[in-house]
């Protein structure tokens, strides 16, 4: 099969009849974890059974499918705040064999206690050799068996200057691109960036396993013909922080990239949502929702992803990031980086 013919097969629309419920999603989707149950069926190595309409048929729970496929989609297990089944949900994740749903549904408390939690998001200042930076624990402790992981662990002593900043002793500028790392698992650079013998020194300094690997192997990912687009998805949700359960404030979903076709199509395949539209600029597109549209935000955020993997892009990384603002308001923003390569168009 010819590599487009297979991008078009795993993008085209497949239609399942669970239970009697009727969803639409893509080959790509099913097969997002390729040791699940989907992952086997839809790959060929388990058989299939059809309906009356041709559509693939599973006899499962079809309503709470909605969660299961969700989670394809999004990496992210969102439930109502009265959602009353986890016990039947956990069936149905460990029918689909989905290793890192049973995870998530059988490990819900977060990944630290909460007092920890309060401290791993809290800032911290760093004085790199006279350059301040400022950051949070979990971000230092992404790779934990780092030097900085290490540090900021309790394993290594740590320094402290005049003001309080922990203090290391090394490059300065450089640590720029070593935070950023950690921010993102990527490494961003200037095009006439000149100092990579350098920065790969420091990387070595501060034992970042994966970095080191990024300066050691500088080939681009795609043939030289090629280039890559970038689409950025966001979401910001400020939270009140003294309601219990915690009340959603304002929520905004922003897409940003320079494929203005893939603005264009937002714009037009998603009418529905136009009332929430708050701004939308040359390479962006905003919507907003109230305290009531919670749900809304969420099916926006879902069929926003799947639009984006429809058109060829794929998920290179996500992040989190919690902040403070006000007294009353904790703000959490989550962010997915989706690429996909392009052929550069001479002049």
């Amino acid at each position: 099969m010819e590599n487009g013919d297979c991008d078009y097969m795993m993008t085209k629309p497949v239609t399942l009849n669970v239970g009697g419920h009727l969803y639409t999603t893509t080959m790509s989707t099913l097969q997002r974890h390729p040791d699940s149950m989907l992952g086997a069926m839809f790959c060929g190595d388990l058989p299939t059974t059809r309906d009356s309409q041709g559509n693939y048929f599973i006899d499962r729970d079809g309503t709470l499918f909605h969660y299961i496929l969700n989670f394809l989609r999004t990496s992210e297990l969102i439930l109502p705040v009265d959602f009353m089944k986890t016990d039947l949900l956990r069936k149905e994740a460990d029918f689909y064999q989905i290793e890192p749903l049973i995870q998530c549904l059988n490990n819900p408390k977060p990944a630290y206690p909460l007092d920890t939690f309060e401290q791993m998001t809290k800032p911290v200042t760093l004085n790199v050799g006279g350059h301040l930076y400022t950051t949070t624990l979990s971000t230092l402790q992404r790779y934990p068996d780092s030097m900085l992981g290490g540090m900021f662990r309790g394993d290594l002593p740590t320094t402290r200057d005049a003001q309080g900043n922990y203090f290391i002793d090394r490059d300065g500028t450089l640590f720029r691109y070593i935070l950023n790392f950690l921010r993102t698992s990527e490494l961003t650079r200037p095009v006439d960036f000149t100092e990579m013998d350098l920065l790969r020194k420091e990387a070595d300094f501060y034992q970042i396993e994966p970095l080191i690997q990024c300066l050691n192997d500088p080939k681009p990912p795609y043939p030289l013909d090629t280039f890559e687009q970038v689409v950025e998805l966001s979401s910001t949700r400020k939270l009140s922080k003294y309601s219990n359960p915690v009340a959603v404030i304002i929520t905004q979903l922003t897409v940003t990239t320079k494929v203005h076709a893939l603005l264009e199509g937002i714009s037009n395949n998603f009418t529905k949502w136009n009332k929430h539209m708050m701004d939308t600029r040359d390479c962006q597109v905003s919507f907003t929702f109230g305290p009531c549209d919670y749900h809304q935000e969420v099916s926006l955020r879902v069929h926003l992803m799947d639009f984006i993997t429809n058109q060829g892009f794929t998920i290179r990384n996500t992040r989190v990031h919690h902040m403070s603002e006000r007294a009353n308001e904790n703000t959490v923003e989550h962010n997915w980086t989706f690429c996909r390569p392009a052929y550069k168009v001479d002049d």
